[in-house]
């Protein structure tokens, strides 16, 4: 048993009651201010989401093929850009509306596990969360994620109290779509079947809610099995070759990517960012081991076991986790923290479950006021981080030759890209010297490997009209090393041509740098070496 003191505080007043409520308030409406700032252009996965979603109904299944991605998220963008159009803002806007509806449902979701007040402090903290912000204003699919597995969440809650037809079919509904939409989902859909059975007991009603639940989960992936050769074909060949699989100490930090944003990799983390991490996974703990205190005490007790209220929703989201961390470990599959969106919402009530164990009204208004404020104070920083250096080059494209020339080392920073430079340059991608609009990303290794750099420098170089400029956009990460900077050295031997850097990569500044190179001959009149 584990014990902490919190100072003591005097009768709770009807002061303190609306305090809180301004609180939340409060919080709901910067929360929404933020789900639609940004200052940053689209980074590759959103321009590669939008340029999918762009194509006809009928061709998204097939470029899916190429990317690796289920459809559900992209059939809805398209039917959305149909609507408002295809500019940063619309295409974001998307996800932000979903995660403003999010707010509404996570009410609901937490009221119906844990009342009413837990509710409130549940909205309060999903309309700040870093985690739910970002991907907010992100054009991808973790927003619908985070909505559908809170309605996942709710019809859970209604099957395990009042079970029912009605219910089941709406829950085999929403996991069929969360199946659909992110293929973590797998493990969420398998934790909350554990729970199922888990909660099997001898008496009829146990029984009937429990079958229930699993019939759900059936039927779910009965529904899934058409995108099952899909999905079968994305798994063997599709994916990211520089990402390491999942690894061991992911299983004891996952929750801790919540309380910041994606701007984590590539901008120093702040104070802020970590008085909120720890206020975050104290009160995490709280949620799940206390006994909620007494209203006269000022001491905190965790038990070494998981609080009844807390334990159905521990179990799915640490369940989900822990199978999908597994399960990457041993295929050899990657982790990245947006794949955690799985179980946002049952974490985040989980943490507002802890604050009100506080009991009293002052308390919770304190700590939630820090907490709050440490958190907006990092969605503002996260607001103004950039996530791709595209626009820059892109601009200095448009001063340049037009009708150039313009490789594109590696393909994936192309998508980004090519959204804001002009339409009049023609664009090669290494290494499958194509149009890098929408990345391949099938056997992507092999493709890397396929031939030598230097075979790749003369094919390029035969692209280009004599004396003709040549313009590089390339990036040094991901498991490329030297390969794109050995590119441009093999491009400038075989035209003889000089180089100039025109955008140098700022590593400290952007999630997805680049650097632009301009090639040109060394003497006006120079031929080129075949």
């Amino acid at each position: 048993m584990i014990m902490f003191v919190l100072g003591a505080e005097t009768n709770e007043s009807h002061r303190v009651h609306w305090l809180l409520y301004w609180l939340v308030g409060f919080d709901v409406l910067v929360g929404a201010y933020f789900r639609f700032t940004t200052s940053s252009k689209l980074w590759l996965d959103e321009a590669q989401s939008v340029n999918i979603a762009k194509a006809p109904l009928h061709e998204i299944p097939h470029l899916l093929r190429l990317d690796g991605a289920p459809p559900a998220y992209y059939v809805l963008l398209h039917l959305w850009m149909r609507l408002f159009g295809s500019s940063d803002f619309a295409v974001r806007s998307m996800s932000g509306v979903i995660s403003c509806l999010t707010l509404v449902v996570v009410y609901w979701t937490a009221k119906a596990w844990l009342g009413h007040r837990t509710a409130l402090i549940s909205v309060a903290i999903v309309a700040v969360l870093p985690y739910m912000t970002y991907y907010a204003t992100e054009t991808r699919m973790y927003a619908l994620v985070m909505l559908l597995s809170a309605l996942a969440m709710w019809t859970l809650k209604v099957q395990i109290t009042r079970p029912s037809w009605p219910s089941t079919i709406a829950l085999a509904a929403l996991l069929t779509c969360l199946l659909y939409t992110h293929y973590w989902a797998i493990y969420l859909v398998s934790a909350i079947a554990c729970l199922a059975l888990i909660q099997i007991r001898p008496p009829r009603e146990g029984m009937a809610r429990s079958w229930k639940t699993a019939c759900a989960v059936a039927t779910s992936l009965v529904f899934f099995v058409p995108w099952l050769s899909v999905f079968n074909e994305q798994r063997l060949h599709t994916g990211t070759p520089w990402a390491a699989p999942a690894q061991a100490y992911h299983l004891f930090i996952w929750f801790g990517d919540f309380a910041t944003t994606q701007g984590v990799h590539y901008i120093a983390t702040s104070l802020h960012s970590e008085f909120e991490l720890l206020f975050y996974v104290l009160l995490l703990a709280i949620g799940i081991f206390a006994l909620p205190m007494s209203r006269r005490s000022s001491q905190v007790i965790l038990e070494p076991r998981i609080e009844s209220q807390a334990f159905p929703l521990v179990a799915v989201a640490f369940g989900s986790m822990t199978l999908g961390l597994t399960v990457s470990h041993f295929a050899g599959s990657a982790y990245v923290a947006r794949y955690a969106a799985i179980v946002a919402i049952p974490i985040s009530i989980i943490i507002a479950l802890g604050l009100n164990k506080l009991t009293r009204g002052l308390r919770i208004f304190l700590v939630l006021a820090l907490f709050s404020g440490a958190s907006l104070w990092t969605d503002d920083w996260g607001s103004k981080s950039q996530r791709t250096q595209a626009g820059q080059v892109a601009l200095a494209l448009a001063h340049g030759a037009p009708g150039a020339l313009v490789v594109v080392c590696p393909d994936q920073l192309g998508p980004s890209l090519l959204r804001y430079s002009p339409s009049s340059d023609t664009y090669i991608g290494y290494p499958r010297l194509d149009n890098p609009r929408i990345v391949n990303w099938i056997d992507y290794e092999k493709a890397m490997t396929k031939r030598s750099v230097k075979t790749t420098a003369r094919m390029i170089a035969a692209k280009v009209p004599a004396g003709s400029p040549v313009y590089v956009v390339r990036a040094d990460f991901y498991f490329l090393n030297d390969t794109c900077l050995n590119l441009v050295t093999d491009l400038k031997r075989v035209l003889r041509y000089k180089g100039a850097t025109l955008v140098a990569q700022k590593l400290g500044g952007f999630y997805q740098p680049m650097n632009l190179e301009l090639l040109l001959p060394t003497v006006p009149s120079a031929a080129k070496i075949r």
